[in-house]
């Protein structure tokens, strides 16, 4: 975000209007025009920072990304369990924003942003060992790990993310040791 603090007021009312607007209908019926109207501002500064409302959306999961990777950074020895109590504790501070993704049917923006960041991920977790082992397909198995992962997160968000992140994560470690 920029640092001009005009602008990242402008934003911020740009995402709570967009949000607070998908909490009372369907994303693909929200108009730029209603975003910019609900957020007080004119459709000009909507376009001064975005080129769409998918780009809104895109702002804060990149938010969101920061904090997690942020979270999983420097610690040592990192495990599945840490990566995955980090992810979900951050997932449930942001359920309200995950909840209105996954009623849209727009949790794709998410996978997208888990997808790219997955090299990252794994560089936390990965043992020398591993990675000799796996060089030649590491893109298969990363695809692969991150697809229960992913599968995790959408049976939670489904159940009503009634477990604690802590509870999924050993879930995910008792089932990522097993597989190994």
């Amino acid at each position: 975000m920029s640092n001009n603090p005009i602008a990242m007021q402008s934003k911020k009312w740009i995402i709570d209007a967009l949000l607070e607007l998908m909490n009372r209908k369907a994303y693909h019926l929200i108009t730029v025009r209603e975003i910019s109207s609900k957020a007080l501002i004119d459709r000009r500064t909507f376009y001064r920072h975005f080129e769409c409302k998918d780009d809104v959306l895109r702002l804060v999961i990149d938010d969101i990304t920061t904090e997690y990777l942020n979270s999983i950074k420097g610690i040592a020895p990192t495990d599945t369990y840490t990566i995955t109590k980090n992810f979900f504790e951050i997932c449930f501070q942001n359920r309200d924003f995950i909840n209105l993704l996954y009623r849209n049917n727009l949790m794709y923006f998410l996978l997208d942003k888990f997808y790219t960041n997955l090299p990252i991920i794994h560089a936390q977790v990965r043992s020398d060992e591993m990675s000799e082992t796996l060089s030649q397909d590491m893109d298969y198995f990363l695809f692969f790990h991150a697809g229960g992962f992913w599968s995790l997160l959408f049976k939670w968000v489904i159940d009503g993310m009634k477990k604690s992140p802590n509870d999924l994560a050993i879930l995910a470690s008792v089932i990522t040791n097993r597989l190994i």
